[in-house]
């Protein structure tokens, strides 16, 4: 930002004092700033006001496109109204002090093409400056070459991670037993600390500061208490993070994971399901802008995994909260996330995003109808073959209009679903 300012003062210095040589007269300065200083500082401030690489392509490459134009419009009004010619005789100005001499026309073309570089690579320093930041700040947590070997191993537990992952993204985590899914997420959590590689949360080394995850909500084994009961243990929690005006958040949150009734009892009792919502609970309470869940659904009925999975999408598009979620139950997964993270000894073997995964399968009853469906193609709807695949996500305006047109024409010969990726996955090898 201040290389920019810098910038923009020179280059603002500069136009400014060959506009007060060249043009003495009030009323071609009054027009120059019109025209032209005025689109100028209105677009500086502009890009300086944008938070998305939208914002910043339209503001950072359009602006400066209308300031030329409005350039050339102050070029051609102060030569065409005459204003040049009222104050100005044709080759000099003559005043009791001295004598300076004057171009033919208010804006030569070297001037202008100087003035278009000059602004444009301001521009284009700015811009990619800007875009750098807006990358790191959407940015929640990088992972660079993270492993871990404990003490007495001769293998890594875990080798090789790199990862990223962004604002308001749900990540789920999957991999077999043993692959290393729990060590990567203490190594996130700090109760472990890494061989080697570097872990950034919010663009901060992780160990460089101290309480850099206060705003983390971690459930990854259960922690608590076990001789305080249920809502002690939330209140604790809250008061240790200074956050006891979220008090009226422990009903809510107890209710969401089916503890509400055993709010007054000891955890120590508890089985291991309840003990997993308890540190569920705890993770939950504090709204945190990070969630590292491990097994979140384990202990929950039906209904109640449907809550969960509701309030975390809904904290997922609204709160712009991101979370890193392993599990083994593929479905809740599935109906959760926007990637996933494949770990398979120990290594990141593969990313995907929900995308990939499950698939409703047209079969069509007549073959060469590509040019019918080209309309209705899109990255939810793809033609493979006689077969058409659709993403479960696929926006409810596309599917009514595609079914309305296979069923005019009777199209459709069957529908299947297509096994999803992340059983696929699971499967192999075995």
């Amino acid at each position: 930002m201040t290389l920019f300012v810098l910038f923009l003062v020179l280059y603002y210095v500069l136009i400014t004092g060959s506009m007060l040589a060249f043009l003495p007269s009030l009323p071609v300065i009054v027009l120059a700033s019109v025209f032209y200083l005025l689109p100028l500082l209105l677009h500086s401030w502009l890009l300086v006001k944008c938070k998305s690489k939208e914002e910043l392509l339209k503001y950072g490459i359009t602006l400066p496109v209308l300031s030329m134009v409005s350039y050339t419009a102050f070029a051609y009004f102060s030569e065409n109204l005459g204003l040049w010619q009222l104050f100005v005789e044709r080759n000099t100005v003559v005043s009791d002090e001295m004598t300076v001499q004057i171009a033919q026309s208010p804006m030569e073309l070297s001037q202008l093409a100087f003035a278009f570089i000059l602004y444009s690579s301001i521009s284009v320093v700015h811009y990619y400056i800007k875009l750098q930041k807006i990358k790191r700040k959407l940015l929640m947590l990088t992972i660079n070459h993270l492993s871990k070997q404990f003490k007495g191993n001769d293998f890594y537990s875990l080798r090789d991670v790199s990862l990223t992952i962004k604002k308001g993204e749900i990540v789920g985590l999957i991999g077999k037993n043993g692959a290393g899914k729990s060590t990567l997420m203490k190594l996130i959590a700090k109760s472990l600390k890494p061989s080697q590689g570097e872990i950034y949360y919010k663009d901060i080394d992780l160990h460089s500061k101290e309480n850099l995850l206060q705003d983390v909500g971690i459930m990854i084994d259960p922690v608590f208490y076990p001789d305080m009961t249920v809502e002690d243990n939330l209140k604790f929690y809250l008061q240790l993070h200074g956050k006891t005006n979220l008090y009226p958040n422990i009903e809510k949150t107890l209710k969401l994971v089916e503890l509400w009734e055993a709010r007054k009892r000891k955890p120590k009792g508890f089985s291991f399901g309840m003990k997993q919502r308890t540190a569920l609970a705890i993770a939950l309470v504090a709204e945190p802008n990070f969630l590292i869940l491990d097994e979140p659904f384990v202990g929950l009925d039906p209904i109640g995994v449907q809550k969960l999975i509701t309030i975390l999408k809904e904290w997922s598009s609204k709160r712009q909260i991101s979370m890193l979620i392993s599990s083994h139950q593929l479905s809740e997964l599935e109906a959760l996330c926007d990637r996933y993270l494949y770990i398979k000894e120990g290594h990141l073997a593969d990313q995907f995003n929900a995308m990939d995964g499950t698939k409703l399968l047209v079969h069509l009853a007549e073959e060469g109808i590509i040019e019918d469906l080209q309309p209705y193609l899109s990255e939810y709807i793809r033609m493979d073959g006689n077969c058409l695949e659709i993403a479960t996500i696929c926006p409810q305006e596309k599917l009514n209009n595609l079914f309305t047109m296979l069923g005019r024409q009777q199209l459709i010969k069957s529908i299947d679903i297509k096994e999803n990726q992340l059983k696929q996955i699971f499967s192999q090898g075995d």
